[in-house]
C-alpha cells in the first residue's frame, strides 16, 4: 500500500516535460485618443493577470485623408497592434507606432463591401420560373 502524498507534494511519477501553463488572456481597454502634431494618438492599457501598462498607439492623420484607414477604425487598428505585440508577453508601457504596411495588412483582413446609398438603386432580383411559382403539392 503507498502511502498518501502530502499537500502540495508532486509523485515522483510525475513527468518531467510537462508544458507551462498558457499565458492568462490579455485584456486590452481603449480609453480614447487626441490629435497632436499630424497624428492622431489612441490611448489603450493592457492588462494580464494583475500585471498592467498603458500604451498610446498613433496613426498618422494623412493616413486617414489618403483614404488608407477609416477614422472609426482606428481604435481597432491600434487594438490588433497592441494584440499583436502582446500575443507572447505584456511589454512595458510606451509608444507604438502603426506603419503603413500594418495598415495595409488591416485593409487586407477587414475588406468591406461597399454600402447601398438610399439614392443607389436596389440590385435587381433573379427573375422566378414558372416552376417556383407553382404550389408545392
Amino acid at each position: 500500500m503507498t502511502e498518501p502524498l502530502a499537500v502540495g507534494a508532486v509523485p515522483e511519477t510525475a513527468p518531467t516535460d510537462a508544458k507551462p501553463a498558457p499565458p492568462k488572456p490579455i485584456n486590452i481597454r481603449y480609453l480614447g485618443f487626441k490629435d497632436v502634431d499630424g497624428q492622431r494618438q489612441y490611448a489603450l492599457q493592457a492588462q494580464r493577470g494583475l500585471e498592467t501598462s498603458r500604451y498610446t498607439v498613433t496613426i498618422e492623420l494623412a493616413a486617414f485623408s489618403k483614404k488608407q484607414a477609416l477614422l472609426q477604425d482606428g481604435p481597432d487598428i491600434c487594438y490588433q497592434k497592441l494584440r499583436e505585440l502582446s500575443a507572447l508577453e505584456l511589454h512595458p508601457g510606451g509608444d507604438v507606432e502603426v506603419t503603413e504596411a500594418d495598415l495595409a495588412a488591416y485593409r487586407e483582413t477587414h475588406s468591406r463591401t461597399p454600402r447601398r446609398t438610399f439614392s443607389s438603386p436596389a440590385p435587381e432580383a433573379p427573375e422566378r420560373t414558372a416552376e417556383q411559382d407553382r404550389p408545392e403539392a
